[in-house]
Order: structure tokens, then C-alpha cells, then sequence
């Protein structure tokens, strides 16, 4: 029987790991969803929610640690808190706006479709006419 502090050991060490893709990757969603004039708004909510949750979390921890005089107890406020940010998460539209001449629908297109050979030729075979395009616009 493994011993029974392993299962944290391993929760947060995937925790510790991932944070610091998800911090990046909320970002660039966060740049990417919000229109251009309202980028400093939204980055400011973002801080705003970054802050709260950086009390909130360890406030919870402690209070559910000290009632129920149990450390592995006390930690299920984050498991709540990940919860409320996965339902948080069913609300974020496909939507990315597009900076002019950008070349994000490529990006876009292969999360959302099926990764096969076929799907790479022709992706590529879309890129190679769109330099070729671009080198011939730039030569005339």
C-alpha cells in the first residue's frame, strides 16, 4: 500500500508544474479574446482577480484547517477554487481577434481539426502559396 501522504506529494507537484504554463497561456488568451481598446481594462480585472485569490486561498486553507483540526481536510478549498475556475472556464468563447496581417487562423485551425498528414500538407501547401503571394507582391 503506498503511503497516504503520496497523493498530495503528487497533487502538487502537477500543480507546481503546470502553474506557470497556465499563468503564460492565460495571457495570451486574455490578449487575444479582449478587443484592442479594452486590453488595459481587462488586464486590470486580471490583476484584480489575481490578487483576491492569492488571500482568498490561503484564508480558506486556514480557516477549513482549524475547524476541522485536519491539514488534508483543510486543503479542499482549493480543490473548490479549481472547480469555480473550470465552470469560470465553460463561459470563455472561441473568439480571438485577429491583429491585421497576423497568421493566427493557422493556429487556431489546427486545435480545433484533427492533426493528420493530409490536414499538414495542405496546410502547408496553403503557407507555401501565401509566400509565394507575398514574394511576388514584394518584387513588383
Amino acid at each position: 500500500m503506498p503511503h497516504r501522504n503520496t497523493f498530495f506529494y503528487v497533487a502538487g507537484a502537477l500543480i507546481g508544474a503546470a502553474g506557470g504554463a497556465l499563468q503564460a497561456a492565460s495571457r495570451t488568451l486574455l490578449i487575444r479574446q479582449v478587443p484592442k481598446t479594452e486590453v488595459g481594462e481587462a488586464f486590470g480585472l486580471f490583476a484584480l482577480t489575481g490578487r483576491a485569490t492569492s488571500f482568498i486561498a490561503p484564508l480558506s486553507v486556514g480557516a477549513i484547517t482549524s475547524l476541522s483540526q485536519s491539514q488534508q481536510i483543510g486543503i479542499t478549498p482549493i480543490i473548490v477554487l479549481f472547480a469555480l475556475g473550470a465552470l469560470g472556464l465553460t463561459f470563455v468563447t472561441k473568439k480571438i481577434n485577429r491583429p491585421a496581417g497576423s497568421n493566427l487562423r493557422s493556429l487556431t485551425w489546427s486545435v480545433t481539426q484533427p492533426v493528420t498528414a493530409r490536414s499538414c500538407q495542405n496546410r502547408d501547401k496553403a503557407n507555401r502559396m501565401k509566400m509565394k503571394s507575398l514574394t511576388h507582391f514584394r518584387s513588383s
